[in-house]
């Protein structure tokens, strides 16, 4: 650049520092078969470092790692992550059992945290001998959980014993129920509305059943009721279907809204995922929607289409029903009119809020009355008292 030889010029210069060191690059080593604890030893020196664990169904010993995300040998640099999945210990591998005795095959299941249920077939060799299981050996099953086997007999030789009912009792005194009747248990949890947490919901097979000897009964163990669904945003209706659905009952109150439909749920108490016990009641607020769907105007006494009602009544009193839909109001007079002038006249009065969530409402008048003729006047509130239609006659 030229400059000017008088001028101040200030020039800046960039002073290298070398080549770049080249990056360090580790091998990652293998953390299958070890624990969570020895996996972090074995990355700390290496400036690695475990970022994510998942569970994962296996028969190895619960938490040992059974998988690795990088894998092992992997070249990786420091500060790299490593994601690894841990058994659960959920499962176990299934004996070989053909051509065993049948003691000797409760005691291989017995050994490998797997029940027995047991069927016979009779053959006149190899009595007592397993003939077929299932599933087959070398499988893997959720521990606890049955094998079927097929168990040779003698004809006219295969022993049974009943088995006890135990659906509605505690786990606890369940199984040594079905235990002291020389059967084994093998048990699975459920969610139940009808059961308590803890009580067995279902069996199989069912009390009073015929079985061999060393057979095995699946219990399952209620976990209580179902958690609470998520009923924002559900019509009302669906949302009180739901909730009798698992045996609860709703109370209702209101709220406008500008944003939501009419009769659509806004909250709920207790919220979602909560477990209530059977008859527990749930709080919801349902809109009304915007005030300005609903006009208020002056309705003729003869005009149609005021929201379905029917008013019956007869000399011993009336009663107001109220149905969804648009109203009609119907007077049924008890008798005719008196003849004398000034005849003295009943007045039966009806004050009543409509429910847009029930088929209908029913309110009774008040003691009889003896007149021949009777009044009927009727007020009628629609949701909140924003809409007032009375009716004279």
């Amino acid at each position: 650049t030229q400059v000017r030889r008088e001028a101040r010029v200030r020039v800046d210069l960039l002073v290298s520092l070398g080549p770049l060191a080249p990056p360090v690059v580790q091998t990652m080593p293998n953390l299958v078969g070890g624990t969570l604890e020895a996996a972090a030893s074995l990355l700390e020196p290496l400036e690695l470092s475990v970022t994510g664990v998942r569970s994962r169904a296996s028969r190895e010993p619960r938490g040992t790692v059974v998988a690795q995300q990088p894998a092992a040998g992997t070249r990786v640099e420091p500060g790299a992550g490593v994601d690894v999945a841990v058994s659960d210990g959920s499962l176990v591998r299934v004996p070989a059992l053909v051509d065993r005795s049948r003691a000797e095959a409760a005691q291989l299941l017995r050994s490998a945290d797997l029940g027995l249920q047991e069927s016979t077939r009779e053959t006149a060799q190899r009595h007592g001998i397993v003939l077929e299981q299932r599933p087959q050996a070398g499988a893997e099953v959720a521990r606890g959980s049955a094998v079927q086997v097929v168990v040779a007999v003698a004809p006219g030789r295969a022993p049974t014993v009943e088995v006890p009912d135990v659906v509605g009792s505690p786990i606890t005194p369940a199984r040594q129920r079905i235990e002291a009747e020389g059967l084994t248990v093998a048990t699975q949890e459920a969610d139940s509305p009808i059961y308590e947490a803890g009580t067995v919901a279902a069996q199989a097979p069912a009390g009073g059943a015929q079985v061999s000897r060393d057979s095995a009964v699946q219990l399952t163990v209620s976990l209580g009721p179902p958690p609470l669904p998520d009923l924002v945003g559900m019509p009302v209706a669906q949302a009180r279907s739901r909730l009798a659905q698992l045996g609860l009952s709703a109370a209702v109150s209101e709220r406008r809204t500008d944003d939501q439909p009419r009769d659509v749920v806004l909250a709920q108490d207790p919220a979602a995922g909560v477990r209530l016990s059977r008859g527990a009641e749930v709080a919801l607020v349902v809109s009304t929607g915007s005030t300005a769907a609903v006009p208020v105007t002056p309705t003729p006494p003869e005009a149609p289409g005021i929201p379905t009602v029917a008013l019956v009544a007869g000399a011993a009193g009336g009663a107001l029903m109220l149905a969804g839909g648009a109203f009609a109001v119907r007077r049924l007079r008890a008798g005719r009119r008196g003849e004398k002038a000034g005849a003295k006249r009943g007045v039966v009065e009806a004050r009543v809020r409509l429910d847009p969530t029930a088929r209908a409402t029913t309110l009774t008048s008040p003691p009889a009355i003896e007149e021949p003729d009777v009044h009927f006047r009727v007020r009628l509130e629609h949701g909140e008292p924003r809409l007032q239609l009375e009716d004279g006659g």
